[in-house]
């Protein structure tokens, strides 16, 4: 595993020199994810391209500026702050309805299980993707982008703290907060 985060620091350090190719070579396994995430905040599929290449354009522009970390959260952190940008000039619902083309919201049986796993409460596992997205629609903001970071980025929670710019504890309260909204939102429908 040293090996493999000394690769990633090689990487790095070279895209910081200028290396286009090292730096395709840290952001390509990232882009399904990212796009992903991007397209699920702002639900908008000409919105996500948008915010998608902007990310894009600025990890290129400040790689320079990337201080030892991780890489990914960092480039999420992007994604997000560009996706509240989104936010603020929209000031409207964010949609979830945006599907990836030829990604599978594999997360998804685990975001049911989690659910599920609220101390209390049985559900079933068998709801449907689309109400779940709706109810995801109905979280207030930090908690829908907790499960978000957390279920479709892939973050542990460590990182969606320092990615959302919150502790640990805040994170983690967010996530406890949105599954059991989930489960209750879902056990009424």
């Amino acid at each position: 595993m040293a090996a493999s985060s000394d690769n990633k620091e090689n990487l790095i350090a070279e895209a910081q020199r200028g290396s286009r190719q090292a730096l395709e070579r840290l952001l390509e396994p990232l882009y399904a994810r990212l796009y992903s995430f991007i397209c699920r905040c702002v639900g908008n599929s000409s919105t996500a391209d948008d915010v998608f290449q902007d990310c894009v354009l600025k990890v290129v522009l400040n790689v320079r500026n990337f201080v030892a970390g991780n890489f990914q959260a960092w480039v999420f952190t992007i994604a997000r702050n560009l996706c509240m940008d989104v936010f603020r000039r929209q000031r409207e619902s964010v949609s979830l309805d945006a599907t990836v083309e030829g990604t599978e919201d594999l997360n998804l049986k685990q975001l049911v299980g989690a659910i599920g796993s609220v101390p209390g409460g049985e559900f079933d596992a068998k709801i449907e993707e689309v109400e779940l997205r709706q109810a995801l629609e109905k979280l207030p903001p930090e908690q829908k982008e907790v499960v978000l970071l957390r279920t479709y980025g892939g973050f542990s929670f460590k990182e969606v703290a320092k990615i959302t710019g919150c502790p640990l504890g805040t994170a983690l309260a967010r996530m406890s907060y949105a599954l059991k909204a989930l489960q209750k939102i879902l056990a009424n429908k």
